[in-house]
């Protein structure tokens, strides 16, 4: 009997010792592959692993016959063994369907914001229990920090975008000072015996000129960047206000409510002046991305405040008279003081998240994703594709190829590129090889201009608790609902004039009754705490 307990002892100290060295082998393996791919940049998981499906959303254009799946799923399949389930949601309305999306019980498990402005869905859903934290998996992303220009900015960021105190999403790192400039037909102009306006009055003159030559060209708007605010924006800099909170330096550093100074009334007046004058298109409010696209496709226009990378659009055949150039000038409406620039923070107000409920083993795999997209291999793979196969690098610089260039400078992708799904991918901030591909982008550009300039709008930070943050929410939406209305109705309504006391009296009462005072108290004190 004391033999035959001793061989089973011995027999399971033999098998023990042949399933330690299984799993020591395999872990060796497991780390030399995990080595492997990090030289090659293709980081990614054991092809044995099991492959985890994960509920996906996404803002961003619905393509028709779009390759199914995708080559950012198939990609991702290959790397990570993750098969993604997208759904599309179109840009118009996106946060009131996310919303509506998660209340309804229908809840992802992965949100891939691409180019678009989700900043108060993703404080409303977090508020709501709905995204998990981010910061305990941040170490496990050291290649997100590298993205920043300086540890300062990296830790800013965390920071600022956190909501009561944690970090729910992965925001973009910024690359840029301002991506906002005048560009404008400078040959054009000059043939008219026109320069580059330096006021307001010179600038309405101009306008008055073109509206004379060029009678149907017009400043458009878009519906999914503010409609009307879009045509508007230079009036913004030029009279140094904003459409909500900001810190003016004409008021000793002030937190100001632009909407209800006296600086905003006059640019309701001019923007009023020149809607009625037809520089600004009459349907800008409602002008949707397609039909404002198309309509900056016709060059209708003569100077416009906008992202000065469409200049990018000059194409070379076309003549000097229709080019349009950016300048890093401004124009002043206030006080001979001059206009300012919108300084930046160090990111983007958006970026992935994962959902409440998804599995441990789902939320590493995600983050070893996330890991590999803020490499070089993972961010040129939206904006580039495959090297070999949809790009390569002539002279150091890339160039598509194949059926994936627009034309024979391979500059710019082809439809071919955006339907077999590259463009479809998280975009994780920039690619310099991207940008550099026609020399150095005007937004950087731009940047590297206004940089060392004083006439900035001051950042602006404002940190609030999770009750705070609730107190004010519903406040803030009907807050900037009555702004945007009247901002509208100012501009656009025969029977509203914004310089009519009792019409300007009418909407500071409105304001008054849905609940400004309250949420002014709330944002001040968020701001006065923040800043201690």
């Amino acid at each position: 009997m004391l033999k035959r307990i001793l061989a089973l002892l011995i027999a399971l100290v033999m098998l023990i010792g042949l399933f330690t060295a299984c799993v020591s082998n395999n872990t060796k393996s497991s780390e030399n592959n995990m080595q492997s791919s990090q030289l090659t940049g293709n980081e990614g998981v054991q092809n044995d692993e099991e492959t985890l499906k994960v509920k996906r959303i996404r803002r961003g254009a619905i393509i028709d016959d779009i390759q199914e799946p995708t080559a950012f799923e198939l990609k991702v399949k290959e790397l990570f063994n993750i098969e993604f389930e997208t759904t599309v949601f179109p840009e118009q309305d996106y946060e009131q369907k996310i919303i509506l999306l998660f209340t309804s019980g229908e809840i992802p498990e992965f949100i891939d914001i691409v180019n678009g402005y989700a900043g108060y869905s993703m404080e409303k859903l977090a508020l709501e229990g709905f995204l998990i934290p981010l910061n305990d998996y941040l170490n496990k992303i050291p290649e997100y920090r590298k993205r920043f220009s300086s540890e300062a900015d990296y830790e800013f960021t965390i920071k600022d975008a956190s909501i009561g105190g944690k970090l729910y999403y992965l925001p973009w790192p910024n690359y840029r000072t301002t991506p906002y400039g005048w560009i404008y037909k400078k040959v054009y102009l000059e043939q008219l015996g026109l320069e580059f306006p330096k006021t307001i009055d010179e600038l309405l003159y101009v306008l008055a000129k073109v509206k004379e030559d060029k009678p149907e060209w017009a400043i458009p708007g878009r519906v999914d960047y503010g409609g009307l605010y879009r045509p508007t924006m230079g009036l913004f800099s030029a009279y140094r206000t904003a459409n909500g909170w900001y810190i003016d330096p004409d008021e000793n550093n002030a937190l100001t409510f632009g909407p209800i100074t006296d600086k905003y009334r006059e640019l309701l007046k001019t923007a009023r002046y020149m809607y009625k004058q037809g520089y600004i298109h009459k349907e800008a409010e409602t002008f949707s991305s397609e039909q404002y696209n198309n309509w900056m496709s016709q060059k209708k226009i003569a100077i416009m405040y906008t992202a000065v990378n469409q200049i990018n659009d000059n194409k070379p055949d076309e003549p000097e008279t229709e080019k349009y150039y950016y300048t890093d000038e401004y124009i002043t409406a206030y006080n001979d003081k001059p206009g300012l620039w919108s300084k930046e923070p160090p990111y983007f107000k958006y970026g992935p998240a994962i959902v409440e409920g998804t599995s441990q083993e789902k939320i590493d795999r995600l983050i070893e994703f996330l890991k590999w997209m803020n490499t070089p291999a993972g961010y040129n793979f939206f904006f580039l594709g495959e090297e070999g196969v949809t790009f390569e690098y002539v002279n150091g610089k890339a160039r598509f190829i194949g059926d994936y260039k627009k034309d024979e400078t391979g500059i710019d992708y082809s439809d071919k590129f955006t339907k077999a799904g590259y463009g479809t991918a998280l975009q994780m901030g920039y690619s310099v090889d991207f940008m550099n591909r026609v020399n150095m982008d005007p937004i950087i550009e731009l940047s590297q201009k206004v940089a060392g300039k004083d006439n900035f709008f001051p950042v602006l930070s404002i940190k609030y608790t999770e009750q705070e943050t609730k107190d004010r929410a519903d406040i803030s939406t009907l807050i900037d609902d009555t702004v945007k209305q009247y901002f509208v109705r100012f501009i656009m309504d025969d029977k509203l004039d914004p310089a009519n006391d009792d019409h300007w009296k009418e909407y500071i009462d409105t304001l008054m009754k849905n609940g400004y005072e309250r949420y002014a108290q709330i944002t001040i004190n968020a701001y006065n705490r923040t800043k201690q």
